[in-house]
């Protein structure tokens, strides 16, 4: 606890006032100390944003450089689609094909009688074990316990893995235990083996109901006879998947056919145009225009911008030639029209215009901002904007942390000083009231005694 003192009671003087407009004129340095410091953490903070922005910037040429298949993006078309629908992706060429569907794909399924009177309540008295084969490969064991249920045999054949599902349905009779494959066709056909268990407490012991046999898709692409395990047909042309839906009728078939989605490839653009637009909106957006590290990193993403290929090495050179272009405020921006044109016409072209050569030999624009962001990995001199401890981001940052810490010895140094001047000055009023105090004193004893004669 501090000291009590009373000001002023000798001289008449607010000395505590006094005080307080002496220590506030002394503490205008530290105030412009603290000023500074809350600049300094409020552009560290803006700095932690700017880097969230460029991140989302890499993310999506890294998504462009790293996978082949990111613009390849298509659009199916069926003229029954309750019979049958097309999709594509990644190395699908554009087409139109005559689909017939002959039969569906189905699973196994097989129903069997339990013997216990509840699903729920009704427990096996006796141990035993199921065993499941898949396609005649090695079975999975299913072990029922005593007190295991109807309704336990079925979580626990659920559980296991063993390539099937199990289920319960009442009849009306009787429950029950239907066991169906998880995938379609014959090669995921299954048998079921029963050991232990009750006579009179299995659902296995008798033949069970033939619910559905495995089957496999069976259907006709331009008059070529093709079988499938699956319903969902993705080997029989390249890149594209046709989904069976239901069989033809007789003597019919279904058009169907794909086509680049231009866009949906435009969509993707104009999100890498989109996260560009918004670094250099932050980076405007700034009160410190003179920030250094700003301006380069401003510079370099622009330069990264106008890159030009030599003709022999890409069919497009410049990101204006695939539609993306350059305001005059800076900002880039997307001419649908001129994308459609090179898609339409040179689409491998602006595939490789992005991603690279497909040997590796010579990297797209997509790899020139990756550089510019995260750094070259086949070089580690060549540093990122966003490389980790050694970019120009974290070097800003570590800049800004280090004079913030500079500023904060600063002001603890200022503090301190601050309160040994309000010690000083404590001290010296109250010598001064207490000099006061005794000169007052002695004036009255010295009037006392002048009053005696």
């Amino acid at each position: 606890m501090g000291s009590i003192s009373f000001g002023g009671l000798a001289t008449g003087l607010d000395t505590g006032a006094i005080i307080q407009q002496l220590l506030a004129i002394e503490a205008r340095p530290l105030q412009r100390l603290e000023s500074q410091r809350r600049d300094l953490v409020s552009k560290r903070g803006q700095f932690d944003t700017f880097k969230a922005k460029l991140k989302t910037l890499s993310d999506r040429f890294q998504k462009l450089k790293d996978d082949n298949d990111t613009l390849r993006l298509f659009k199916g078309s069926s003229t029954d689609e309750e019979v049958v629908k097309i999709s594509a992706e990644g190395a699908a060429v554009p087409g139109q094909f005559a689909v017939t569907v002959n039969s569906l794909a189905k699973a196994q399924s097989l129903g069997y009688t339990s013997q216990l009177a509840d699903a729920d309540t009704d427990t096996f008295t006796k141990s035993g074990a199921i065993d499941i084969s898949i396609g005649g490969g090695a079975a999975t064991t299913i072990n029922i316990d005593v007190g295991d249920t109807l309704q336990d045999a079925r979580d626990k054949i659920n559980a296991g893995d063993a390539g099937v599902r199990a289920s319960i349905i009442n009849d009306g009779t009787n429950f029950q235990l239907v066991i169906s494959s998880t995938k379609t066709g014959t090669d995921n056909a299954f048998s079921l083996s029963a050991t232990g268990f009750q006579p009179d407490e299995t659902p296995f012991a008798s033949t069970p109901l033939n619910l559905s046999t495995a089957a496999n898709a069976s259907f006709d692409i331009d008059g070529l006879s093709i079988t499938s395990q699956s319903n969902k047909v993705t080997e029989a042309v390249e890149g594209v998947t046709f989904e069976l839906v239901n069989t033809s009728a007789p003597g019919t078939s279904v058009d169907v056919s794909i086509a680049r989605d231009n866009s949906a490839i435009g969509d993707k653009l104009d999100e890498v145009v989109e996260a560009y637009n918004d670094v250099l909106s932050f980076i405007d957006a700034q009160s410190d225009k003179s920030d250094i590290g700003l301006r380069s990193i401003k510079n370099q993403l622009r330069n990264a911008v106008s890159t030009t290929y030599d003709q022999a090495d890409f069919g497009f050179v410049a990101l204006a030639q695939v539609g993306i272009k350059t305001n005059a405020g800076g900002r880039l921006e997307l001419d649908r029209g001129d994308l459609d044109t090179a898609l339409d016409n040179n689409f491998e072209d602006v595939i490789e215009f992005f991603n690279g050569k497909a040997d590796g030999s010579l990297g797209g624009i997509a790899s020139v901002f990756d550089t510019v962001l995260n750094g070259d990995p086949n070089d580690p001199s060549i540093k990122g904007i966003l490389t980790s401890g050694e970019g120009l981001l974290a070097a800003r940052q570590e800049s800004l942390s280090a004079r913030i810490r500079s500023l904060d010895q600063r002001i603890d140094n200022g503090a301190l000083r601050l309160e040994r001047k309000e010690t000083t000055l404590t001290r010296r009023f109250a010598s001064f009231e207490e000099l006061t105090s005794q000169y007052q004193a002695q004036g009255s004893f010295l009037a006392a005694q002048a009053a005696q004669f």
